[in-house]
């Protein structure tokens, strides 16, 4: 058996192999293409998703029989999750690599397409659409790191206005894709479109995308799942408000209970940075 020492000395070159970026002379062809494709195609359906199931609410109505007010769920559950869970994406890239976070949130988030697409009710679908957005938080923070990690110099300046381009045009072409497939098929394929990409995506980057260098640190999971609590019940109290008023005693509890939630968040940060700042001067003042 080798000793450490000399494992060690194998498997530096391994990890400097992998990390090495693909491209650095400003062509994207080949292999490089391939990277930047698989970054850039999943970014987009990513941020599609925030906008693509809009036009289609009108025939998931319809479909499953939703309530108006539950209905708002389909793009709440999605949008609350995944942008109170981002920070602990892009957390959980440094600390676990962003390549390996990437892919788990992409099976994640084409899974959960899938069980969309084939929702039988309401509740179904809104659990599919909270775990696209969980799947969408642990792979969308990660998309810049890769691009930044696998391409250099030209190469990178070249894949940033790609990858910019295609990020500033999602949006509203989500609702163009949202309206032409669900006129032209049903709301079901808006989901299932992400499927054939995240296969794609999830078989293709192992082999194309180097991995990132990792970071030691820890989870701030309490702080993240309680900020996102929050979001949640004052999103709830929005919408139970605009049914039943705001003398429901439901609505009145979940916004003072999503207030108090954010605001100790809030503090939290709050403490946290004043405590690094103290702790700044007095080393500074040591020396």
């Amino acid at each position: 058996m080798s000793s450490p020492p000399e494992r060690a000395a194998t498997e530096a070159p391994a990890a400097a192999a992998e990390a090495a970026p693909k491209a650095t002379d400003g062509r994207l062809t080949g292999a490089a293409a391939m990277t930047l494709g698989v970054i850039v195609s999943c970014e987009l359906v990513l941020m599609l998703d925030a906008t693509i199931m809009n036009v289609a609410l009108p025939q998931i109505r319809g479909g499953l029989g939703f309530t108006p007010a539950g209905l708002s769920w389909v793009t709440n559950a999605f949008l609350l999750t995944y942008a109170g869970l981002m920070l602990l994406g892009g957390r959980a890239g440094d600390i676990l690599g962003h390549r390996r976070v990437f892919l788990a949130g992409m099976v994640l988030f084409t899974a959960a397409s899938l069980l969309g697409g084939l929702a039988p009710d309401p509740e179904v679908l809104i659990v599919a659409r909270a775990a696209q957005g969980l799947g969408a938080a642990l792979a969308a923070p990660s998309t810049l790191a890769l691009l930044t990690t696998n391409f250099r110099g030209e190469s990178q300046a070249k894949a940033l206005g790609v990858y910019s381009s295609v990020t500033a045009s999602a949006m509203t072409l989500g609702l163009v894709l949202g309206g032409v497939i669900t006129t032209a098929l049903s709301w079901r394929w808006v989901l299932f479109i992400n499927v054939p990409i995240g296969l794609f995506a999830v078989l293709i980057a192992p082999r194309h995308l180097a991995e990132s260098p990792r970071r030691a640190g820890r989870f701030d999971a309490a702080g993240a799942l309680t900020s996102m609590s929050g979001l949640v019940a004052v999103a709830f109290a929005l919408i139970r408000a605009a049914e039943h008023g705001w003398r429901d005693p439901a609505a009145l509890a979940a916004l003072i209970g999503g207030i108090v939630l954010l605001v100790a968040v809030s503090l939290a940060f709050a403490a946290a940075a004043l405590l690094i700042t103290l702790l700044v001067v007095r080393r500074t003042g040591a020396r």
